[in-house]
């Protein structure tokens, strides 16, 4: 009970900052590590209260007791690790998390956290810590699509638009340098056709159905390439569109959409592949099924004469007239038959040595 008081109050002066600089009591922290390695049965304890103080108001006690549990992790191994996957890893997730209202210094620890934690999720009873890490990055993509989305929305030119006028060099002409000349009047720039959700979902629906029903001969089915080409094209077309959407639920379904998209052109190319394994394995077979038997090949001597052999055996012939279980029962039989033997010569010997005692 005394070591656990001792405990919460190291936690206390550890992540309590004091002085100019704002940092906790070092001595403290050094006290909690050694302590702990002592006393393995504090580490239940020792989570709960650096937990609570992650949880504190107050932005500078918050990040001093993320730098505390993180040097724990480092100090006292595996048990240690396993506690703070269970009690504390939802936590620093939420606090990771973008859009969140967390603030950003304690945002951006967390996140740097969960993405230094995954090396322990090698060890398979730790795996959140990669599931973690994986959601998080999950979450960025997302946040940072909405972000374009938002920009776009509000006028301002996306980011992807000022890199392009950065890269692209000035022209020469002659000895002088000349930046490109603007587009003409009247000139109309390529366009990104324009497709619903509707439709999109009507092609995805039709590549699903048609793929089912004919999984084996997805290579030889010209209609179905062409449905996969219609889905493709609507998948970048969508990706276009997502920046003009205004609307949250709308740009929820057209996400939505454009994974299911993804997901089933994947399945489409992997079909392809195992259709081209198939098919060359076919090929392969029947080519060995073409050469001349071992027996045939050896009915002619190399001083030019010949004789007579029985034809070979074909093998997928035999492999249909192979029974198992009458092999079997010829097998057990031969070996009765070698054990009967075996015991009459046994006896037939000890016969010999009683004669000549």
């Amino acid at each position: 009970m005394a070591d656990g008081a001792k405990l919460k109050a190291a936690v206390f002066r550890a992540t309590q900052p004091e002085g100019a600089d704002g940092e906790g009591d070092p001595s403290a922290i050094i006290e909690i590590i050694e302590k702990l390695q002592e006393h393995p049965n504090l580490i239940v304890e020792a989570v709960k209260n650096i937990k609570a103080r992650v949880k504190d108001k107050n932005r500078a006690v918050q990040l001093l007791a993320l730098d505390l549990l993180d040097q724990c992790m480092q100090s006292n191994g595996f048990h240690f690790q396993v506690h703070v996957m269970k009690k504390v890893l939802p936590r620093i997730l939420k606090f990771a998390l973008p859009n969140k209202g967390t603030p950003q210094l304690v945002n951006v620890k967390c996140a740097s956290l969960i993405r230094s934690w995954t090396e322990y999720g090698a060890d398979g009873r730790m795996a959140d810590f990669s599931a973690a890490c994986k959601e998080l990055g999950r979450a960025e993509e997302k946040a940072q699509l909405q972000r374009a989305a938002s920009s776009t929305r509000q006028g301002a030119s996306p980011p992807s638009a000022g890199l392009e006028r950065e890269r692209s060099p000035p022209q020469r002409g002659g000895d002088e340098m000349r930046e490109p000349r603007p587009q003409r009047q009247g000139q109309m720039a390529p366009q990104v056709p324009v497709v619903n959700l509707e439709q999109a979902r009507e092609n995805l629906a039709l590549m699903t159905s048609m793929m089912e029903a004919d999984a084996v001969n997805v290579r030889s089915n010209e209609v179905l390439a062409e449905v996969a080409l219609l889905c493709k094209g609507c998948q970048v077309a969508l990706f276009n569109q997502i920046g003009e959407v205004t609307d949250e639920t709308q740009l929820q379904e057209f996400l939505t959409l454009n994974d299911k998209l993804t997901e089933k052109l994947e399945q489409y190319e992997s079909a392809m592949i195992s259709t081209d394994h198939r098919q060359q394995r076919a090929q392969h077979i029947s080519a060995l099924s073409g050469m001349p038997s071992a027996t045939e090949s050896q009915s002619t001597l190399s001083d030019g004469r010949s004789f007579d052999t029985s034809p070979a055996t074909d093998l997928r012939a035999a492999a249909e007239g192979y029974n198992e279980e009458d092999e079997l029962a010829k097998a057990l039989a031969e070996s009765a038959a070698m054990a009967e033997e075996a015991a009459k010569t046994e006896q037939a010997h000890a016969a010999k040595q009683d004669d000549l005692i």
